[in-house]
């Protein structure tokens, strides 16, 4: 397993602020919405540079579009950057390693295999996507992904017509940023679920939530990460999630892990949970988070942009953004709005300070 950087615990209690949209200032500065919005679709930062990629929007999309991040963290208008993936698809995977960023399987056809590439350019662009070798051995979309040391893993997800996985796979990140085959990981989750977070902590990866066969999960399992890169056998925490949850956004920070709106089973949210880990990345809370999203939302994705979470598309309810004109759609309403989540614990609120924080369903209560 290689080297990665030095594990740090927040000395402190992480807390955010309520999303907030950003306004339209003038008729000449739009707020920075996909146009159109979409669900289920993957983001990454690149350079100074937001990317969407894909999604669903009354059928599968292999539309990119990028936004300028500033200076200041600020999130420009969204554009089209006139790049296509090879395969339109949704619920797909991504990572970027070296000089190349990878797409992998989702819904689409036959997107739930393929795996497909682009070179990132000096100046934060991309190159032309196109096909790899290298294929998924299970058709699958809506899977939790991680780079664990030198190796891309696949966990869970849906074969499609809610045919839930609970195999794992994983291929090796050549040095040269190439993608080896594909091959089973030799364990397997305790519930096969799709739609599940997943972080790394130090020696520990963590599924978290999710869909199975009876509805949304609260559960939590675990698996140790051995110094070749390989897992150890997964088993259930014994901790729950607040509120059972799919399809929640994510975000990593030291020692903490955020997860805003998703869906209960029931209908989209607007609030969030934080689980915070030790310094041996053992999970050792799990508390609300009194945020609001402006709209409740689930699909979506969030990326860590300076001190704020950027929030980006989903499934909501009761309107659809479309540039600057707010109208309601009787459709899925497929989110077009990026909003920003201060965190304000990053910029000094001490460990004693736990006010944003509602501790619920410790380890020490199970």
């Amino acid at each position: 397993m290689s080297a990665g950087v030095p594990f740090r615990v927040l000395p402190f209690a992480p807390a955010v602020q309520p999303f907030r949209a950003w306004p339209q200032t003038s008729s000449a500065r739009q707020p920075p919405n996909l146009i159109p919005g979409r669900l289920s679709h993957a983001s990454a930062v690149i350079g100074d540079y937001l990317y969407v990629l894909g999604g669903a929007n009354n059928g599968y999309t292999g539309t990119v579009q990028r936004a300028l991040i500033g200076a200041d963290g600020s999130v420009g208008q969204f554009f089209d950057t006139g790049r296509v993936l090879a395969i339109a698809r949704a619920s797909h995977g991504l990572f970027v390693t070296r000089n190349w960023l990878y797409v992998v399987g989702g819904f689409g056809a036959p997107g739930a295999l393929n795996v497909e590439r682009a070179a990132i350019n000096n100046d934060g662009s991309l190159g032309t996507f196109a096909a790899v070798p290298t294929t998924l051995q299970t058709p699958r979309g809506d899977f939790a992904a991680a780079v664990i040391g030198n190796y891309y893993y696949v966990f869970g997800g849906d074969s499609g017509g809610s045919t839930f996985i609970n195999t794992i796979e994983r291929a090796k990140i050549e040095a040269d940023g190439s993608l080896g085959p594909f091959t089973d990981a030799g364990v397997e989750l305790t519930t096969a679920r799709s739609g599940a977070a997943i972080t790394v902590e130090k020696s520990f990866v963590h599924v978290v939530g999710g869909v199975a066969a009876f509805g949304a999960k609260d559960t939590i399992e675990r698996a140790a990460i051995n110094s070749d890169g390989t897992l150890g056998a997964f088993s259930d925490t014994g901790q729950r999630l607040v509120t059972k949850l799919e399809y929640a956004s994510a975000t990593k920070l030291p020692g903490a892990l955020i997860l805003a709106g998703g869906f209960d089973g029931t209908a989209p949210r607007a609030d969030g949970e934080a689980l915070t880990f030790d310094s041996a990345g053992t999970l050792t809370n799990i508390a609300a988070v009194p945020l609001a999203l402006t709209t409740a939302r689930s699909a979506h994705t969030a990326e860590l942009i300076g001190n704020d979470i950027v929030v980006i598309g989903g499934y909501g309810s009761g309107y659809l953004w479309e540039g600057t004109s707010l109208r309601p759609t009787s459709s899925w309403p497929y989110l077009a709005t990026a909003m920003q989540l201060s965190i304000r614990s990053i910029r000094g609120k001490s460990r004693g300070d736990s006010r944003l924080l509602r501790p619920t369903r410790s380890s020490a209560d199970r």
